[in-house]
């Protein structure tokens, strides 16, 4: 009878999309939205033990009605490494006042997230009256690290 062996280290592991892959999609649609600070509109944290693959965002703001007095209408999605400092992954910016002036931005297959890390929207408008509508949505795999 002959002797089993162990496979050693060099085993086979399944892919990032095989790895018990959970979906989780952040969201965030608002119309009519009035100045304001910076403020943040929804967030993502990768759990211990994971990592999360960014496979789509969209992100976009459009001037609703004209301001009193024109401000920047922005919105931005923006990566946290844990550990580390906020930077901007995407920024669309409105800084003319007229009605359904809009900018737009889309990436796919943006990055990979490691345990710890943050991802977030957040939006402003420095203007003096008027309003805005924004739109952000990330689609993101979740899988064992």
């Amino acid at each position: 009878m002959g002797r089993i062996r162990s496979p050693g280290k060099y085993v086979a592991r399944p892919a990032w999309y095989d790895r018990n892959p959970i979906q989780r999609i952040q969201n965030w649609d608002e119309g009519a939205v009035a100045p304001h600070a910076n403020t943040q509109r929804w967030t993502y944290t990768v759990p211990p033990g994971k990592k999360a693959f960014v496979e789509y965002a969209e992100l976009w703001a459009k001037r609703l009605t004209a301001a009193g007095t024109v401000g920047i209408v922005e919105a931005n999605v923006r990566v946290t490494p844990s550990g580390g400092s906020a930077s901007a992954i995407m920024r669309v910016y409105v800084i003319t006042n007229n009605v359904g002036d809009v900018d737009k931005a889309v990436v796919g297959q943006a990055l990979t997230l490691l345990a710890g890390d943050m991802i977030e929207c957040r939006s402003a408008d420095s203007s003096t009256g008027g309003t805005a509508t924004y739109h952000s949505a990330v689609k993101i795999v979740e899988f064992d690290a």
